[in-house]
């Protein structure tokens, strides 16, 4: 077996131009399960294994090499209160996916899940936060924080795509409302000049 530690990129880095500084320092562990040439690159099978703390990172011959330590968790929370959260995380997902059509493609899947990391690795991708508020996540070692610091992320990100519905949905009545006018006085302008 291989093993790699993937590390994320701080925001703002253009890829031609990392540097070992520009790295967060924990992440993951992968076992590496095969790699596959594919038409610009490779695809690669891993699966994640444990949260690393990266003590040592160095530059050799082009590649980078890590060392590293385990970061575990702490398990801070009861049995009860991870269900209830993991149902409000539930909740809170299939009340942001309702607001879009087809997304039921997206959210089926968590219905089998009954991890909370589970989901967050499925969720986090696509959910559109700043990279360091994600990273700031992944670090947390009490379990309880983390999952509580998931849900309120994802309340803010439901909470922000409620405004931005909200005024949407305002800006388009505004508009209909001015092509209902301006259809009105086209319409009276019409019947004005029939009966002059």
């Amino acid at each position: 077996s291989a093993y790699a530690v993937g590390l994320t990129i701080k925001s703002g880095v253009q890829p031609s131009e990392i540097s070992l500084d520009d790295l967060y320092r924990v992440g993951n562990l992968f076992e590496i399960a095969h790699v596959h040439p594919a038409e610009n690159g490779y695809v690669i099978g891993a699966q994640a294994v444990l949260r690393v703390r990266v003590t040592n990172l160095s530059e050799q011959e082009g590649l980078v090499y890590a060392e590293c330590d385990p970061l575990p968790d702490l398990p801070d929370i009861d049995e009860e209160t991870r269900a209830g959260i993991l149902a409000e995380i539930k909740n809170t997902i299939r009340e942001i996916s309702g607001r879009f059509q087809g997304s039921e493609q997206f959210t089926r899947p968590l219905d089998s899940m009954d991890s909370i990391d589970q989901v967050i690795g499925f969720v986090m991708p696509f959910m559109p936060v700043d990279l360091a508020e994600k990273q700031e996540i992944l670090e947390t070692v009490s379990v309880r924080a983390r999952y509580r610091a998931f849900l309120d992320l994802l309340t803010k990100v439901k909470e922000g795509i409620e405004i931005r519905l909200e005024v949407a949905k305002k800006v388009s009545e505004k508009v209909n409302r001015a092509n209902r006018e301006a259809m009105l006085r086209e319409q009276l302008r019409v019947i004005q000049e029939e009966l002059n």
